[in-house]
């Protein structure tokens, strides 16, 4: 492995903004001495997944369609209690495995078909304490208003607020969290080329400060669904 490579594969876990959901995410986990099973689906590079099995007592299965972005999971991260798969997210969860905690983390708006997926993750839920947690773009953000600038009429399908609600009423959850995350914004950030690979961590700090200040819109929105 070259000295680019290792430094890649040493910094992976610190991938901004997957390291901020992965914390917020772990802070929501139930403390409990039983087994809980994770799904993080769609997984992309991993990054979440890592994080997530290293909170006590779980076990976590980190699913994606991509099979690259699996190869790469799976070469930075590894834990026992961590396993990654290639396979359509759908498929997986046709599968009827039950899981204590599901997490869709910034894809819901990539998914075709959210009504089966819905009907899906509903059934995948390991009873009435079970939890999904959604994260996504926040319409409102200035990270979200930024992109749609330059792409307009891509990710067309990223819910608000209300619309989530409904979707979620109407899919048999209750929401019952819904808190705004990565107050920074990176998109469109010039800066961050030049600082390459420790782009995370100035990100972070900038996130740190921009939190504090309490006058911006969360990028992002957190979602925590329970089953009526």
């Amino acid at each position: 492995m070259g000295l680019k490579a290792a430094i890649i594969k040493r910094l992976a876990p610190y991938q901004y903004p997957q390291l901020l959901f992965a914390k917020a995410i772990i802070e929501r986990i139930p403390r409990t001495e039983q087994q809980l099973y994770i799904a993080d689906c769609p997984c992309g590079n991993g990054e979440v997944a890592y994080h997530l099995s290293a909170a006590k007592h779980v076990s976590v299965t980190a699913v994606d369609i991509d099979v690259r972005s699996i190869a790469t999971a799976s070469h930075n991260f590894r834990r026992p209690n961590l396993q990654f798969k290639a396979a359509d997210i759908f498929e997986f969860l046709s599968e009827k495995k039950a899981f204590d905690l599901i997490c869709v983390v910034n894809s819901l708006f990539l998914l075709p078909d959210q009504e089966k997926l819905f009907k899906l993750l509903h059934g995948s839920l390991n009873g009435d304490a079970a939890r999904l947690i959604i994260i996504t773009p926040n319409p409102e953000g200035k990270n979200f208003k930024r992109f749609q600038e330059q792409h307009p009429g891509v990710n067309k399908n990223v819910l608000g607020k209300n619309a989530l609600k409904e979707k979620a009423s109407e899919m048999q959850f209750a929401i019952s969290e819904i808190t705004e995350l990565e107050y920074a914004g990176y998109y469109g950030r010039r800066e961050l080329r030049l600082l390459s690979v420790f782009a995370p961590f100035y990100l972070q700090i900038l996130n740190f400060f921009a939190k504090l200040s309490r006058q911006k819109q969360g990028n992002y929105i957190l979602y925590s669904l329970k089953k009526l």
